[in-house]
C-alpha cells in the first residue's frame, strides 16, 4: 500500500476528527479500500451495500493476516454500473486494534 495524505479535501472546512489516507491495495471484506482513517473508511466494492445503520463485522486484509473491525454503514451511493461505495465507520476499537490500524495507514 502506498498511502497519500488527501489533503485537499481535508482542509479546515471539513469537519473532520480523524485525517484520511488514500489507500492501494488494501482489501477488506467488502471490497477494495478506497481510503482510510481512525474513524472509517470508504469501500468501493461491487455489489450493493448494506444499508445505512447497519452494524457487522468487516475483516481487512493486512500483511500480518485478517484483522475484523466492527462497522457501521455511515452512508452509500451508487457510483458506476455494477459498483458500489459506502462509508463505514469504525465501532469501539480495543488498543490492539487501533495500532493495527495506524500501522496500516503508514504502510
Amino acid at each position: 500500500m502506498a498511502p497519500r495524505e488527501e489533503s485537499a479535501l481535508d482542509g479546515p472546512e471539513t469537519p473532520r476528527r480523524h485525517g484520511r489516507v488514500l489507500c492501494q491495495e488494501v482489501t477488506c471484506s467488502f471490497g477494495e479500500v478506497q481510503n482510510l482513517s481512525g474513524g472509517g473508511m470508504r469501500v468501493r466494492m461491487r455489489r450493493r451495500p448494506p444499508q445505512v445503520g447497519t452494524k457487522f463485522t468487516v475483516t481487512l486484509e493486512t500483511l500480518e493476516g485478517p484483522m475484523p473491525v466492527e462497522c457501521t454503514v455511515a452512508w452509500t451511493r451508487r457510483v458506476g454500473l455494477f459498483t458500489h461505495e459506502a462509508g463505514l465507520h469504525f465501532e469501539t476499537l480495543d488498543e490492539a486494534t487501533r495500532t493495527k490500524l495506524n500501522g496500516l495507514a503508514r504502510a
